[in-house]
């Protein structure tokens, strides 16, 4: 199904389709999957679950820290900000995405132990857009945030756990 990138006399015909998703250069195989649109809308009607939480806006750097703790520590997965609780996708303007990415920065690099660096992704949706934080499944466990608290996911909530435990 996924069609090899040939390059064209023509610049314009140049954009391929590549692994199905609409590309202005070649992808290679280390390229990290994209968040479409529908796929984002698909992702929000199934709900929160372990891998994937809704969060409408964070202003708390802690509470991100916790949370980016959590992920790494049960697999990985993806923070949707822009996307409330009940699923209604509010998403940001450009002002909430630079701070928010901000936040995101220094949460994952100043307030989680050791240190984890997210992908985050813009998405555009029609009341703004949305960013998808991907966390990775930590390599070096158990992370802790900077109080030295171990957190994992607990279906789509998450909790506290004692070094023992994890």
């Amino acid at each position: 199904k996924d069609r090899q990138y040939r390059p064209s006399r023509d610049p314009e015909s140049n954009r391929q389709y590549y692994g199905g998703r609409k590309r202005g250069i070649p992808a290679t195989k280390g390229d990290l999957s994209s968040v479409e649109t529908t796929e984002l809308l698909e992702i929000v009607a199934r709900g929160e679950d372990t891998r994937q939480q809704f969060k409408g806006d964070i202003t708390n750097a802690s509470s991100l820290a916790a949370e980016i703790v959590a992920m790494a520590n049960s697999g990985g997965g993806k923070l949707l900000l822009g996307v409330a609780n009940d699923g209604t996708v509010q998403g940001f303007d450009r002002a909430d995405i630079d701070r928010l990415n901000q936040l995101i920065a220094n949460a994952s690099s100043q307030l989680v132990r050791p240190p984890i660096n997210p992908l985050t992704e813009n998405v555009s949706v029609s009341t703004g857009v949305v960013i998808v934080v991907t966390v990775p499944d930590g390599l070096t466990k158990p992370y802790t945030d900077n109080n030295g608290v171990i957190w994992v996911k607990s279906g789509s909530d998450k909790r506290r756990v004692t070094a023992r435990e994890e």
